[in-house]
């Protein structure tokens, strides 16, 4: 095996040093795409991988104008690739500091308020979907947005007020009040927390999407394009429930057929979410 890599390799390379260089970096790219996993910059580091697998390949049938091209590509487009990932490679390198100077008691401290927040999800996503079905039963618009794994960033949305306050029924319904100064915005939960509120998240862009959609509609997909939230949305023309996730929208779910999707959402249950397409409605999961 090392006579055949060492005729593929060009000069005097270590066959092993060349496939530990090459394991280390396709472990840097898995993690990458962990971290990025739920947002639009995954499907651009795809295709950065699959631009750098073809010019190991062009390079090694020796391709020299295919190979000329793929150089003078990394090498100008690297500048615009810090442009676009200028906001994950700051979350990424914050991540890796984080990580580094984690003690032990910390890390203690973390997975008991992990444990805890996951004793609370259940009764955070009822009430979410209890206040969602009474103002739906009244045509009161609402957006509210639960985060994941990867938070909402502040330029990814304007910010109206700050808040810390527990999730339930009661505090939705009178932050969605329309005689409420704070019902027009959105809420973001944070932490089994509502984090903000009168919030406006930026459009959804995409021309798939249905032109008869409301503004409401496109912020619920528009968020969850740039971050792994969770959206879940109230129209205010039809009262109808709908959850938009990964830049996807599910609409004219039942009450029941809401808390099942975010169960789903949120691994409370073993059931898999089913792809849908691009921006159609559907279900997030298989019925039964």
């Amino acid at each position: 095996m090392q006579e055949s890599l060492t005729n593929l390799l060009p000069g005097a390379i270590n066959p092993w040093l060349f496939l530990l260089d090459l394991l280390l970096v396709w472990i840097l790219y898995y993690y990458l795409i962990l971290f990025v996993r739920g947002t639009r910059a995954v499907i651009i580091l795809i295709g950065i991988g699959t631009i750098a697998l073809l010019y190991v390949v062009v390079s090694w049938l020796d391709l020299v104008t295919t190979r000329w091209l793929l150089e003078k590509f990394f090498a100008y487009g690297s500048i615009a690739l810090i442009v676009i990932f200028a906001p994950e490679i700051r979350d990424y390198l914050a991540e890796i500091g984080r990580r580094s100077m984690v003690l032990p008691f910390r890390a203690l401290a973390r997975r008991t308020r992990e444990e805890r927040e996951e004793e609370e999800l259940p009764e955070l996503l009822g009430s979410v979907v209890k206040a969602c079905t009474q103002l739906a039963a009244t045509k009161t618009g609402a957006i509210i947005a639960l985060e994941r794994r990867k938070p909402i960033q502040l330029d990814q949305m304007i910010v109206g007020e700050e808040l810390d306050a527990l999730v339930t029924e009661r505090l939705l319904m009178a932050i969605f009040d329309k005689h409420s100064p704070l019902h027009d915005g959105g809420v973001v939960i944070t932490d089994s927390r509502i984090r903000y509120v009168n919030c406006y998240f930026h459009l959804s862009e995409n021309p798939l999407l249905d032109p008869y959609l409301g503004s409401r509609h496109r912020a619920a997909v528009g968020v969850t394009e740039d971050s792994d939230a969770v959206a879940v949305v109230v129209s205010e023309e039809t009262g109808q429930i709908s959850i938009a996730v990964n830049g996807r929208l599910a609409r004219g779910l039942t009450p029941e057929e809401a808390l099942e999707q975010l169960e789903v959402l949120f691994d409370l249950t073993h059931s898999r979410a089913t792809e849908l397409p691009p921006v159609e409605t559907g279900r997030l999961v298989p019925e039964g």
